[in-house]
């Protein structure tokens, strides 16, 4: 099983700081049954199946991630999902996003069940916060006083 939590190394330096958008390609192809070769599709991290999350910084993350209400540690999904928008929103080619609307997979769920979970609906939000409030300081930037028509 490959891990994405298991950086590689150069001289003890980790090659990449912060996650990257990897594309499902024709060799793990194979573990997706729903996808065909035409499709093009990208991931951020990767679960190693059969562990639970002691084993990887990834594991760890996915499961917090994860969390159901009323669950132990359900108070470690509000900063995951923190984390999550903030490593997505970086992975993610800005001049791209510009021009993109984020679809996230709908919850399982309806809203009302005990069970619904609208995680990725959240990290779409928060990135859509993020750049409303980094486009906005960019604007207050840019204006000078006096600046302003009456």
């Amino acid at each position: 099983m490959r891990s994405a939590c298991a950086s590689q190394k150069t001289s003890g330096k980790p090659l990449v700081d912060a996650p990257r958008l990897r594309r499902i390609d024709e060799q793990s192809l194979p573990d997706h049954t729903r996808l065909s070769a035409d499709d093009e599709c990208f991931f951020l991290y990767e679960y190693t199946s059969g562990k639970n999350y002691s084993f990887s910084a990834t594991n760890s993350l996915i499961s917090n991630f994860k969390k159901k209400a009323g669950a132990g540690g359900y108070h470690y999904k509000a900063p995951t999902i923190e984390r999550c928008a903030q490593e997505l929103a970086a992975a993610i080619n800005s001049k791209w996003l510009d021009g993109a609307t984020l679809v996230p997979v709908p919850p399982s769920k309806v809203r009302g069940d005990p069970y619904y979970d609208d995680r990725m609906s959240r990290v779409c939000r928060q990135i859509a916060i993020r750049r409303a409030s980094s486009l906005v300081s960019s604007l207050a930037a840019e204006r000078r006083p006096g600046s302003f028509s009456k």
